[in-house]
This record gives C-alpha cells, structure tokens and sequence, in this order.
C-alpha cells in the first residue's frame, strides 16, 4: 500500500496529471455520490498511516477531499481538494480542484473510482494517452513540453470530454490507489 499511495502524491506533486478545463458535467446535473463520504485509510507495513477525509464542504456545498499522511519519521504531509462526481451508467468518476494550486495546477483533475463495501479505488488518467489523443486531435487541448514535465492541459467542453471518457474507460484510466473505509467500534 505504501508504494500506491507514494504514487499517488507523486502523481498529485509532479505535475504530470492532466488538466480539463471543464469537468464531465457541470456541478448541479447530478447529486454528490454520499457513498464516499467517510474516512478511508492505507497503512503500510513500513509505518506510514494515510488518511483520505470526504465529505461536503459547508460552503461551497461540493464535495471537499482532505488528504492527509504520516510517515515513519513522524513527517506530516496534506492536500485538499474540492469538486463534484458524475456518475454514468456503471461508471464513476471524481471532478476535482485544488484547494490551494500551485502554478500550473489550474483546471479539474477527472479521476475514476469504484466502490466495493468497505473499499475504495481511485484512478488516474492515463496521461500519456491524454497527449496522443490532443496531438492526434482526437481532443482539443494544449501539452507544454517545455517544462521538465509536461503540463496537459484538455479544452473540450463537458459534453464532449464525456463521451471521450466514456468510450475509452476502460484503458483511460491506470493505477488504482486502493483505500478502506475506516470504521470506529462502539
């Protein structure tokens, strides 16, 4: 588990996620998927615990995702996020903004998760195929490879970044972060 959720941040920190400048759909077409909402864990056999917070956002009454983890040093690390789900058939995914960016962090990040009980597994973009499919102008959007990484960025509007997904799920999407769902005993 160490090693996915090490993936994770590293997907999050380096900049090599795809951005889209609209989401799949707007944020009132659909309600939020409560499933989710709950405190989902790793812990590895080296020490680190990881935590993943999600629930409404009192404000802006979208859905807020508090990521938080500690490692063997006693180091603590978090990320925040806001957005909303879509749901599409027997697919679901995750419209999400940071909280706070950083630059070249502008956009929704669209993530796929499936839920199994008491698991939770999250899936990333397949960046490599975002590029091709904007280079083979399959999609419209921008890749800036003058960057150590590059910085992909999707223009589509939602009805069409939707149907993209949609046919291409199934290899869209790679490396599931897999979490459970915390459950306190009386």
């Amino acid at each position: 588990m160490r090693y996915i959720f090490i993936v994770f941040v590293l997907f999050f920190l380096s900049g090599c996620l795809s951005y889209s400048k609209n989401p799949l759909t707007k944020l009132d077409d659909q309600k939020i998927d409560t499933k989710l909402y709950g405190t989902w864990y790793y812990k590895d056999g080296g020490g680190e615990i990881g935590y993943v917070h999600i629930g409404l956002d009192r404000k802006s009454k979208q859905l807020k995702i508090v990521m938080t983890s500690l490692n063997e040093k006693g180091a603590i690390s978090s990320n925040e996020f806001i957005g909303h789900t879509s749901v599409f058939e027997d697919s679901s995914y995750l419209n999400l903004k940071w909280v706070n960016p950083q630059p070249n962090q502008n956009g929704y990040m669209v993530q796929k998760y499936v839920l199994n009980d008491n698991m939770l597994d999250i899936l990333f973009l397949n960046s490599k195929m975002i590029i091709k499919a904007i280079e083979d102008e399959q999609i419209h959007g921008t890749v800036d490879k003058s960057q150590r990484r590059p910085i992909i960025t999707i223009q589509e509007d939602s009805e069409i970044l939707k149907d993209y997904v949609i046919k291409r799920d199934k290899d869209l999407f790679l490396m599931p972060m897999h979490l459970l769902k915390l459950t306190i005993t009386k």
